[in-house]
């Protein structure tokens, strides 16, 4: 995220009551509501040897807190008429995960197989 100085000046900083994940998205709404262009560069690359917040394994805390960011960034930026789909959105993960999980697993190939 490149910010510009003059942005910075009006827009402020970034939120920092989003502990993980969505301060991001939040700089951006408040951004463009205050005016100014955003601009997204597709073929930009970061590469991170190691996730140096989180640990880089997948976790439930992970998970809880992108969550929780999350409903951080609808309830400030939505009608509190839109929540009930956020909660909609986070039940479905909740139940999709495990067994999107499951069937990546049985997808993968055992050890010492050949391809054909």
């Amino acid at each position: 995220l490149l910010i510009r100085r003059d942005a910075l000046e009006t827009v402020g900083l970034l939120d920092e009551d989003y502990y993980l994940y969505s301060e991001d998205a939040d700089y951006c709404l408040r951004a463009s509501r205050a005016g100014f262009t955003l601009l997204y560069a597709p073929e930009a690359r970061v590469y991170h040897k190691v996730s140096a917040s989180t640990g880089g394994a997948y976790n439930w805390r992970k998970w809880v807190q992108r969550y929780r960011s999350l409903f951080r960034l609808v309830r400030k930026h939505t009608s509190p008429l839109t929540w009930p789909l956020f909660f909609v959105n986070v039940a479905w993960e909740l139940v999709s995960l495990p067994i999107n999980a499951l069937l990546q697993t049985r997808r993968l190939p055992k050890v010492g197989a050949r391809e054909e």
